[in-house]
Parts: structure tokens; C-alpha cells; sequence
């Protein structure tokens, strides 16, 4: 999801210079949790900065903390337009701006899969881009964990430069950290819901 740089003004320095999007561990949904599988999911491409024309390496881990095994897993990453995933690893497939794998994991067994994503040009206002990755079953189109990532681009440091010379911001510390909260929490859910309509749409088609 690409973020524009006036969002970015409004929030403050730590929202522009920090990763805002941590791992989460599970959606919140109607769903009893002791129902679902006991999935644990990070992602990460090990850099904080990225510019256009670059290319990154995403590592998506996914293990299984229970005590039982699960099969038709459905492991997909997605990312905004501007991001353009390449050579998916270990039988990853690219389709409509997201790269799946299917997966079963034995209890305490860990998978790790990578994708290359190359970062195409955007529009001078975008500041950031991130990525999500959501774990489920095939059979049930509701993701049961998801992580997320995060890269400045270019334009965050003239965010940065204008929130500083302008003092845009002067929420105290605590609701600083708040209102980053609750913006990475939106991205979340947005991408999580995208990701939902995507397998729907899918499973739609094959069952035409």
C-alpha cells in the first residue's frame, strides 16, 4: 500500500522514520480461536529504505505451533501496484498482484518462502510502501494471521524536512504513538480485506 507524503505531514517525524506496519499475530474475527491452527507468520525484507528502479527479497516465514498437522495451507503475499513481485521461490505463483504458495506443515514444522519484488516508479507524493502477508486455509477464504512491512521511499525524507521546519506536529509522545497505531491498523485490515476479495474471486472462478 503506498502511503501520499501530505498523510505523512500530518502524522510526524517517528510516523515517517519508523516501520510502522509490525507482525500481528491473528485477525479478530467471529471464529473460535481454538478452532482455527496454531499459525505464527513474519515477513521481512531486511531493509528500511528502497527507492525506484530497486529490486528487494521478501522472506515470509510460517510455523506451526500446535500440536497437530495442517494441511491446504494458502500462504499470499500482496503489495500496491507500484511494487512488482518477481521470481517467486519454492513453487510460488504470481497472479494478480499477489504471490501464493500452498503449504502443509507438521506440528512444529516451519516453512520459509521468498519472492524478489522490484520497485517501480511512483508519483512524487508517495512516501512509503508496504506489503502484507496473510496465512489461511484453503477452504476457508478468512486469513488466520497476517504480517506486514514496511519501506520508506525518497519522498519520506522531504516529509520528514517539512514536518521539521514547519512544525506541523505537536501531539505529546503517547498520542504520537497512537495515531501510528491506529494508521498501521487501518493498512492492515485494507490489505487483509483485499487479500480476502482476491481468494473469494479465485474460488469463484474455479467453480465456474
Amino acid at each position: 500500500m503506498a502511503v501520499p507524503r501530505s498523510i505523512a505531514r500530518g502524522v510526524a517525524v517517528s510516523a515517517v522514520t519508523a516501520a510502522l506496519l509490525p507482525p500481528v499475530p491473528a485477525l479478530a474475527d467471529d471464529r473460535d480461536p481454538a478452532d482455527l491452527p496454531a499459525l505464527a507468520i513474519s515477513l521481512t525484507d531486511s531493509r528500511d529504505r528502497i527507492e525506484p528502479g530497486e529490486e528487494t527479497d521478501y522472506t515470509l516465514t510460517l510455523r506451526n505451533d500446535g500440536e497437530r498437522a495442517v494441511e491446504g495451507i494458502t500462504l499470499a503475499q500482496t503489495g500496491p501496484p507500484e511494487l512488482e513481485f518477481r521470481r517467486p521461490g519454492e513453487g510460488g505463483q504470481v497472479r494478480g498482484g499477489a504471490v501464493t504458495w500452498q503449504l502443509s506443515l507438521e506440528p512444529g514444522e516451519e516453512a520459509v518462502r521468498t519472492v524478489t519484488a522490484l520497485m517501480n516508479e511512483t508519483g512524487s507524493d508517495v512516501w512509503r510502501v508496504a506489503v502484507t502477508a496473510c496465512a489461511g486455509l484453503a477452504a476457508d477464504p478468512a486469513p488466520i494471521v497476517c504480517a506486514s512491512d514496511a519501506n520508506l521511499l525518497p519522498a519520506a525524507t522531504a516529509a520528514d524536512t517539512a514536518v521539521r521546519d514547519t512544525g506541523l506536529t505537536g501531539l505529546p509522545a503517547p498520542l504520537l504513538k497512537a495515531v501510528c497505531a491506529a494508521a498501521a491498523l487501518a493498512l492492515l485490515v485494507a490489505a487483509a480485506a483485499g487479500l480476502l476479495y482476491w481468494r473469494r474471486t479465485s474460488m469463484e472462478r474455479r467453480a465456474a
